[in-house]
């Protein structure tokens, strides 16, 4: 399902997307085809949205998470998003997201997918730990006590898409502009820590499975190999440190210097016609994604604390400072954000008083939890 930008026509509607929104994706590769065939469906791929800035899915290269601005496609119904007819509560949200992120670094199988052509009209039940893009998504959702096919274990997007308890949502997808290609062919942050978590995910799995006959199938399965056999946390360590895993962050820092320097971001758009305007917005949309960060992070951070102290592994020590340096740099883009406010928008007399008092709050909730802005 990865793409360039070129050719892609359209793009979801990322802004409108609800936690559990189901995308349905239609490729246009040779295998994509055969899926396509096989199962009498226009859709050969399916992913769950976490938040309107990430989506998970299960492919060749195992489970990740995608930013939606990053799916563009060829033809306007390449995609299809579709919801719970009578929506998700908020705690049905959390518990959904909760097992979705769990299966971050779970490996993509094949032989499982393949097997859905047989199974996914029976009741027949899998002990696999592996994944796959619909499985992913069935799964999911029966953990949340939602039954979205027969088989949640083998399943294709064209059963998801049947399903009686959904329903599309309308308006979903729109024309790409010259902003969406633009930001396409950035540097990708989330590819990049991909492809080093699998670095040092997969030579952890080879480690402990020919050394100690362990198998680990998702990256909290690290955790209790490690409990297991503390003798093996330099070997990991070390396996993480040469991956880059650790330095993925300063990414963000040079795609998007505008984020960290207030004149930068102010100069960014001093060209355009209503910039008090667009800074305005910008503002607002760039905050809106930094909450659930600052949330998910800061509980990862606690918790590698709490593990440290219990165990001593080094291994917790390089997850503290990867969190630190996250929220660091989360401080970093709100100060800015702050600043442009307080400089700018409040002198041209644009007044937003929701805005300061949310970007005060996270950043006092950031500097009780003794994070500091990042030091460039």
């Amino acid at each position: 399902m990865k793409s360039t930008s070129k050719n892609m026509n359209y793009i979801l509607n990322y802004e409108k997307l609800e936690v559990g929104d189901i995308i349905l994706e239609a490729g246009h590769k040779v295998h994509s085809k055969a899926i396509q065939t096989y199962t009498k469906s226009n859709f050969s791929h399916a992913m769950v949205c976490l938040d309107n800035t990430s989506i998970i899915h299960s492919e060749g290269d195992g489970t990740f998470t995608l930013n939606p601005q990053r799916l563009l496609v060829k033809n306007k119904n390449d995609l299809k998003v579709l919801r719970i007819k009578e929506g998700l509560s908020d705690e049905l949200k959390k518990e959904l997201t909760l097992f979705l992120r769990i299966q971050v670094g779970s490996l993509y199988s094949v032989k499982d997918a393949l097997l859905t052509l047989t199974y996914s009209q029976t009741e027949k039940e899998s002990s696999s730990q592996y994944q796959f893009c619909s499985r992913l998504v069935a799964q999911a959702y029966d953990s949340i006590n939602y039954q979205l096919v027969k088989n949640k274990d083998f399943c294709s997007p064209e059963d998801i898409n049947r399903s009686e308890i959904l329903v599309e949502v309308e308006d979903m997808i729109r024309k790409t502009n010259s902003t969406d290609t633009k930001f396409a062919l950035k540097r990708n942050f989330v590819l990049e820590n991909q492809k080093s978590t699998y670095d040092w995910l997969n030579k952890t799995r080879d480690y402990a499975s020919d050394t100690y006959n362990f198998e680990i199938h998702i990256q909290n399965d690290v955790d209790k190999f490690l409990w297991k056999h503390k003798e093996a946390d330099n070997i990991v360590c070390e396996y993480i440190k040469a991956s880059g895993y650790l330095e993925n962050y300063k990414i963000s820092i040079k795609n998007n210097p505008h984020m960290y320097d207030k004149d930068i971001f102010i100069n960014k758009f001093k060209k355009l016609e209503e910039k008090e305007e667009y800074i305005i917005n910008m503002i607002i949309g760039e905050f809106k994604k930094e909450p659930s960060l600052i949330i998910r992070f800061l509980k990862n951070y606690t918790n590698s604390i709490n593990n440290f102290n219990n165990t001593k592994l080094q291994y917790y020590q390089l997850q503290i400072n990867l969190y630190k340096n996250l929220l660091s740099d989360i401080m970093s883009r709100l100060i800015t954000l702050h600043e442009v406010y307080m400089d700018y928008i409040q002198k041209n007399l644009i007044d937003n008083h929701k805005i300061i008092v949310n970007l005060h709050h996270y950043l006092q909730v950031l500097k009780d939890n003794g994070i500091e802005k990042y030091k460039f």
